[in-house]
């Protein structure tokens, strides 16, 4: 593909961040005559229309992140458009790009003049042109404007379009310095620790959080009725920050105590994003910091607004999903889905795939979707897979407006729900902005017949921003429109114009009272509305784009044909849509359904880009809606699971080239976080319902106190913190794929973890489940407590960490009191080596060759151990041990027995490259999903389908175990969309 690129600036604004990368390229593209660059200042002449060339079409855009001259990642976005063939190629003497950042009105003109001789180019394709390179601002919206000249005196052949730029959390631009240096993605890891000195009635608190690179300077206030104190902290080189509070408790009038920190980023400057939090102090007593649902009133700038409260807990008709429950805790943007489309908009399996791209649209906008319906009896706020897939299919699904809710719900039913009935479900559980296809309205003949939708009448009584195409286009607009300003609804147009979409069709012949540009306006509209306390909703009128407009006439004499016939066979009521839609697409042959799939696209796109700006706005306005999760885990060390092993403090480096060159600087990007096997595994089954007592150590300095803030949803209790010792660090390289090309380790804390510091949890030892050893511990450590569990017949699992590590054990007899291990095909050909054992001088590549070196490396093992997991990499993992009803047993063994062995083989799930983000808990993630899914007592597949899924999740975290790993998230019987390859069985001799 052949793209011709010139720059010719024009710039409006006096200093504009408006610009192209510095890329000169030539005139030199094949087939071209009398090529040149033009300034954009000068006029450009018309012809007659015959003379005239016709108008260009769009190609894709693309968005992405280049290297400026200063060696700095900017996001960047790429305009592509297409000469049409015809006749008047001829007459064509080039085209004009201009570009306009609407939030800034900076703008920039690129001209270039040429001459095509031939309908397409030399490689048979048709002329492509692109500019490449735009420097654009994230979340920024630009309109973009295309002509071919000379243009025509009497007849507008421009080709015009909106692009948004997405947000920082969008992967492709998130790397770049505008998000950086404005914040977008500080990790605060806020925290607050209270204490009460009773004796001189005095509170203290301490507020610790997570400096950010590009903020140098915070504020942190403390603030209640009657009184505000703030602290101002400069970073210094430091990584975590903690600041001291000290007040009388005579002077608090509040149980609660608002807590804000504001950074000073370099880019939002002292207008940046500010986390909060809220703490109660009452009784003198620290109470356990919760986490709050959205408060009934949260604090705008000027004035309240005022929410209905979330769904009780005990409201058995009503169930939200936890994925949108923890959303709208945190105060992250959701947007309500409508399932009528699911149920009677489409046929099968249109519907099903629709809803899942819908779905998939919110998301990637940042934003949580949550699609409501009634499923036996009900309302569910966000669905499940297994959910749409049963909506979808049902054909004795109803159609469930506010009137039906009742009845639909005493009978146990399932169905759709209208809009009138989502934006109930959607109000209680406390979203605010819902994104349909189209609303209802005033039937034709309305005047006569009083049909009218309860959508209009819940947009009058229901607070909730209702993102659509319009009216539907079979509706009487006009009545619509004046029912809408009697019932007190502000209706608005999103975009350019404040024609009032139809549906189908950008224009309706009727306009809007208001118009809003882009989300921030929206966003402030549906603020405004919240904070006044109306109990009216918004309707923002999104017209159909551009590209599926063209057939909107072709649609619309359809919708007059199909009308007529609905009142000749005297179809009414809530008959008539679905009667009509059907009926249009047959006679549209489909168009109407690519059309109406169109919109809903779009509407999902604008809508998600609303929820977010809202949500934004009001985290940054002065509320008290901001919460952070923050839960006091009780300290209990007597577990029954006992994890002794390292803590890193990790930095990953990624290139984003194939190959790494050493000796040079590498484009990458480097991010910390936090490691150490034994952490690692420890933190993964606590966030799988296991609450592991872990034993480390760490030093006495900034690094630990950041471990300990990230690992406050563990128990710690026995990791000790020593002076004049430094936390554990650790450097790893990956390559673009994910893989590692080289590690750096600051390890010598771990010999710290000695026998005798170890001895002192002798009673939480001999009384565990099961004890995990991670080869980073010292060798006596190691023997010690595998004398404790040959004494007390305790089961210990150990993850040999690297290929030195692995042989630890195997130095003495104390490797006969593991009952468990897990190392890859190296390291298991080091424990044999160890043994004395024959073993391969190099290892296999081909997959049966592997599986049959594993399963003959494993055999000797298996006279004491009771399971050997060694994971395979990209092959998988293979599961040796006793067997049991043609599966392994990886039930601890309660005595030693004479049994059958045999080994299973589970193939890995697909992780392409540009999904993998790091490598470094996989394994990790694997031993702690295995185990808990062991101490479980599940079976063996799900417990090895619990460990792929824990690795896989570890894989696209930047995290070496993934903040979302829940038991949920590993499930196997809730995972679904996934194909499960029958595990591949062995016999060993």
């Amino acid at each position: 593909m052949i793209f011709v690129l010139f720059f010719c600036f024009c710039l409006t604004a006096v200093s504009s961040s408006l610009r192209t990368l510095d890329m000169r390229p030539d005139c030199t593209q094949e087939g071209l005559d009398n090529c040149k660059i033009n300034n954009c200042s000068e006029n450009l002449t018309v012809q007659q229309r015959r003379n005239a060339p016709i108008e260009p079409e769009w190609d894709l855009e693309q968005f992405g992140v280049w290297m400026d001259k200063h060696d700095e990642f900017v996001s960047v976005m790429n305009v592509t458009w297409i000469i049409k063939a015809g006749a008047s190629i001829h007459a064509l003497h080039g085209s004009e790009i201009n570009i306009l950042d609407l939030s800034t009105n900076q703008n920039m003109c690129v001209r270039y003049s040429y001459k095509l001789g031939k309908q397409q180019n030399p490689k048979r394709e048709r002329w492509k042109f692109s500019v490449d390179g735009v420097v654009v601002e994230p979340r920024h919206t630009y309109n973009v404007t295309v002509f071919n000249f000379p243009e025509p005196e009497m007849r507008d052949t421009r080709i015009r379009k909106q692009i948004t730029i997405p947000g920082c959390d969008d992967r492709r631009i998130q790397n770049s310095v505008m998000c950086l240096q404005n914040g977008s993605l500080w990790d605060h890891n806020m925290t607050a620790n209270v204490s009460v000195d009773k004796e001189h009635n005095m509170l203290s608190i301490v507020v610790s959080f997570q400096a950010a690179q590009y903020s140098e300077r915070y504020q942190v206030s403390i603030q209640s009725s009657g009184f505000h104190y703030s602290k101002n902290v400069s970073k210094e080189n430091r990584t975590s920050l903690n600041v001291t509070f000290e007040f009388g408790l005579c002077q608090l009038s509040q149980c609660e105590l608002l807590i804000m920190i504001q950074p000073f980023f370099i880019r939002c400057k002292n207008d940046c994003w500010r986390p909060e939090m809220i703490i109660s102090h009452c009784l003198c007593v620290l109470k356990r910091m919760r986490m709050l649902k959205r408060a009934s009133t949260l604090i705008l700038r000027q004035g309240i607004t005022t929410y209905q409260s979330r769904l009780c807990k005990n409201d058995s008709h009503f169930r939200v999903h936890p994925s949108v429950s923890q959303a709208l805790a945190e105060n992250k943007p959701v947007v309500a889905l409508e399932s009528t489309i699911i149920t009677h908009g489409m046929p099968y399996p249109h519907n099903l795939s629709t809803a899942k791209e819908v779905e998939a649209i919110v998301r990637a906008e940042g934003a949580t979707p949550a699609t409501v319906g009634v499923i036996e009896g009900e309302v569910r706020v966000g669905l499940t897979s297994e959910e749409l897939d049963h909506l979808a299919r049902c054909k004795s699904s109803l159609k469930v407006s506010r009137r039906d809710l009742p009845y639909v719900i005493s009978k146990g039913l399932s169905g759709g729900t209208t809009v009138s009935a989502t934006m109930i479900a959607a109000h209680q559980a406390g979203i605010s902005v819902f994104v349909t296809g189209g609303v209802g309205g005033v039937h034709r003949d309305g005047e006569n017949t009083l049909d009218i939708s309860a959508d209009l009448t819940e947009l009058g009584r229901t607070p909730i921003a209702v993102v659509s195409a319009g009216v539907k286009s079979i509706l009487d607009i006009g009545r619509t429109l004046e029912f809408l300003e009697t019932q007190g609804v502000c209706v608005a147009t999103y975009g350019a114009s404040r024609n009032f979409p139809a549906f189908f069709s950008p224009q309706s012949g009727f306009t809007s009272p208001y118009q809003v540009c882009n989300p921030d306006e929206a966003a402030k509209l549906i603020a405004s509305t919240l904070s006044l306390g109306l109990q009216s909703g918004v309707l923002l009128a999104v017209p159909i784009p551009e590209e599926q407009a063209a057939t909107g006439q072709q649609i619309e004499e359809a919708i007059q044909t199909a009308v007529t016939e609905a009142s000749v066979k005297g179809i009414t009521g809530r008959d008539v849509t679905p009667f009509i839609l059907q009926k249009v697409n047959d006679l549209t042959k489909g168009k109407s359904l690519h059309a109406n799939i169109a919109l809903i696209h779009n509407n999902a796109k604008v809508g998600s880009q609303i929820a977010y700006a809202l949500s934004k706005q009001l985290n940054e306005g002065n509320s008290k809606g901001k919460t952070h999760r923050h839960g006091k885990q009780s300290s209990d060390s007597d577990s029954d699971v006992v994890v002794i092993g390292g803590i890193n403090v990790d930095f990953i480096a990624k290139g984003k080239t194939k190959a790494l060159q050493f000796g040079q600087t590498n484009p990458g990007r480097v991010c910390q976080s936090f490691g150490g096997v034994g952490r690692n595994i420890a933190d993964s089954m606590s966030r799988l319902g296991r609450r592991p007592l872990f034993i480390s150590a760490t030093g006495a300095d900034s690094h630990s106190d950041a471990v300990f803030n990230h690992c406050k949803h563990m128990n710690t209790d026995g990791v000790a913190r020593l002076e004049a010792q430094s936390t554990a660090t650790y450097c790893v390289v990956i390559d673009e794929s994910g893989e590692m090309s080289l590690g750096l380790g600051d390890m010598d804390i771990h010999q710290q973890i000695t026998e005798q510091y170890v001895s002192q949890f002798e009673k939480q030892l001999s009384s565990a489940t099961l004890v995990c050893l991670d080869g980073n511990i010292p060798v006596s450590t190691i023997d010690y407590v595998c004398s404790i569990a040959s004494k007390h017949s305790i089961n210990v699992w150990y993850e040999p960490t690297d290929s030195e590590k692995a042989r630890k054990p195997f130095l003495s007899d104390s490797w006969k009191s593991l009952s468990y291990s897990s190392p890859n095909l190296t390291e298991l050909r080091t424990m044999n080596k160890t043994l004395g054992l024959p073993t391969p001088e190099v290892l296999p590549s081909s997959l049966d060759e592997v599986l049959s070196v594993a399963v003959t490396l494993s055999r000797p093992l298996l006279e004491h151990l009771h399971c050997v997991v060694v994971t395979l990499g990209a092959n998988g993992l293979l599961v040796c041990g006793e067997h049991d009803a043609g599966s392994v047993n990886l039930q601890p063994r309660k005595q030693k027995r004479k049994r059958q062995l045999c080994a299973l083989h589970y193939p890995a799930l697909i992780v392409t490259a540009e999904e993998t983000v790091n490598v470094s808990g996989a394994g990790d993630s694997l031993a702690g999903a295995l185990m808990a899914g062991i101490l479980q007592q599940r079976d063996t597949d799900s417990c090895v389908r619990m460990g792929i899924l824990a690795a896989r999740l570890s894989v696209l975290s930047p995290h070496p175990i993934a903040p979302t790993l829940t038991l949920d998230s590993v499930d196997p019987n809730k995972v679904k969309d996934l194909d499960w390859p029958k595990p591949n069985f062995m016999w060993i001799d």
